[in-house]
């Protein structure tokens, strides 16, 4: 069986597929994987859950499909205004067309994946972009050590924190976090004074931003 990397076990997938057989066989495939899914045949469909789903921590996979003749640029503009800079966003397809080179040309597409989309496919990719933001996080040196240096780590992106800390870790930092900046007060004045070594904090965030928890 398949297994999802952790940080997106928790992932919604919203899929686009003008095909209901190619649609059900990728749901089918996302039931496999215990993953929750929206799986759509319209781009009002695809809207109204990038938007119902606008606030959730949880991360997105959305699937746009790469040979639905009905796109238009108004249709791309719609669902492209919908989403979020940490959406992954991948473009299933049989072959070349029009319609997927307007998809390229407009929205940031993550990966183009073939019909139907099987768990083996979806797997492998996901395991492909941990690697890449891995390897693409600071380099720390090898012969450092930050063995029991306490980081508290604030950032109301789920993705990012669950990256982030798991980086830090690796690299021998005891890892608190919180979601936003009143969270990040609350911890720092419930702890001794120099407890936590290292603050790493977001600017931007729910509730208390970055800036008004540094003060």
């Amino acid at each position: 069986q398949p297994q999802i990397p952790s940080v997106y076990e928790h992932a919604v997938i919203i899929c686009l597929d003008s095909d209901k057989t190619s649609l059900q066989n990728e749901k089918d495939a996302f039931d496999r994987l215990q993953l929750a899914s929206v799986c759509a045949t319209t781009f009002s469909e695809v809207r109204a859950a990038l938007t119902k789903t606008s606030n959730s921590e949880q991360p997105r996979i959305v699937i746009l499909d790469g040979d639905d003749e009905a796109y238009t640029a108004q249709n791309i503009r719609q669902v492209y205004e919908a989403i979020q800079d940490d959406d992954l966003i991948i473009v299933s397809t049989n072959n070349e067309s029009d319609a997927l080179d307007m998809l390229v040309r407009q929205v940031p597409i993550a990966q183009v994946l073939t019909k139907p989309i099987l768990s083996n496919d979806l797997t492998d990719f996901l395991e492909t972009v941990v690697a890449e933001r891995h390897n693409e996080s600071v380099d720390v040196s090898q012969d450092q050590d930050f063995t029991n240096i306490r980081v508290l780590l604030a950032d109301d992106n789920m993705l990012g924190r669950e990256f982030a800390k798991e980086v830090l870790e690796e690299a021998g930092f005891i890892v608190e976090t919180a979601a936003n900046g009143q969270e990040e007060v609350d911890m720092l004045q419930a702890s001794e004074p120099g407890y936590f070594d290292v603050i790493l904090s977001d600017v931007q965030m729910p509730v208390m931003d970055g800036h008004e928890a540094a003060r």
